[in-house]
């Protein structure tokens, strides 16, 4: 697998973003809530 050179900052925030994300779905159901509602 290559890896594409990338900014660090945009890393670090695609890092932060990814961490956020699985709080989120720790802490409640909140994917369930966001598809349920788009549809």
């Amino acid at each position: 697998m290559k890896t594409i050179p990338l900014p660090a900052p945009f890393f670090q925030i695609l890092h932060a973003l990814a961490r956020l994300i699985g709080l989120l779905i720790h802490d409640r159901p909140v994917i369930i809530y966001i598809n349920g509602s788009t549809k």
